[in-house]
């Protein structure tokens, strides 16, 4: 679930979703030049890596209410890091997001026709 997580949150960063959730960009068009289930797939992966931390930050929150495991929730909150962590070190290493992180939900271009 782990490795699912880091590949979903990688997805997530280079999607570039941050613009969109700021609102720096008003309306996300659909990937016209993948595959349906391609673009499936890859939302399914990016709600699993959020789904994820959020269980563990439950587990965090469930811990840290009992006195004596402080040390056992913070690992689950050192274990969110370190995906999150991964997700923007594999991003960053490969260089996949463009200078322009909007252009992945932009509408496709089209010529005019004359």
């Amino acid at each position: 679930m782990t490795g699912v997580s880091v590949y979903g949150f990688y997805l997530f960063f280079k999607a570039g979703f941050f613009d969109y959730m700021l609102l720096k960009i008003p309306f996300a068009f659909l990937d016209y030049d993948k595959a349906w289930w391609l673009v499936l797939l890859e939302n399914l992966v990016m709600l699993l890596a959020w789904a994820f931390a959020v269980f563990l930050f439950s587990l965090f929150l469930r811990l840290i209410i009992r006195k004596g495991k402080r040390k056992t929730a913070l690992l689950y909150i050192a274990l969110l890091a370190a995906v999150i962590l991964a997700a923007i070190v594999l991003n960053t290493v490969l260089n996949t997001q463009s200078a322009n992180p909007s252009a992945a939900w932009s509408m496709p271009q089209t010529t005019a026709h004359t």
